[in-house]
């Protein structure tokens, strides 16, 4: 009953919150996500020279965000690295399957030209 008298305050509050703290938005996601924080996810980018650990782009290529994705193994949950938005896609349209991922180099390596 408080809620609906209040709502549009409420609402207003919490969307003024979601924008002005996006640091800690994003540490409690990747926190309950992956298990690591913030601190542990800028290492991994220094670690990485600050790019993409497969194209080596410094542009996550993601609108709206300036994170990398979280790669990790979803069969044992292990991280693997920090990559743009388009290697974290095709890695999963490749569902991590490397006999695939081997085989579309080979064909794009034959279409050359």
């Amino acid at each position: 009953r408080k809620y609906a008298k209040h709502r549009e305050r409420i609402l207003a509050t919490a969307k003024a919150y979601y924008y002005a703290f996006p640091d800690r938005r994003k540490n409690a996601q990747i926190k309950s996500q992956f298990g690591i924080d913030l601190v542990n996810y800028h290492k991994m980018l220094a670690d990485q020279a600050g790019v993409c650990a497969i194209c080596k782009s410094s542009d996550p290529k993601r609108k709206g965000t300036a994170y990398f994705a979280i790669d990790h193994d979803h069969v044992t949950g292990k991280i693997r690295g920090l990559l743009c938005n388009g290697c974290n896609a095709g890695l999963g349209l490749f569902s991590d399957d490397e006999a695939r991922l081997v085989a579309a180099v080979e064909y794009l390596r034959k279409h050359k030209d």
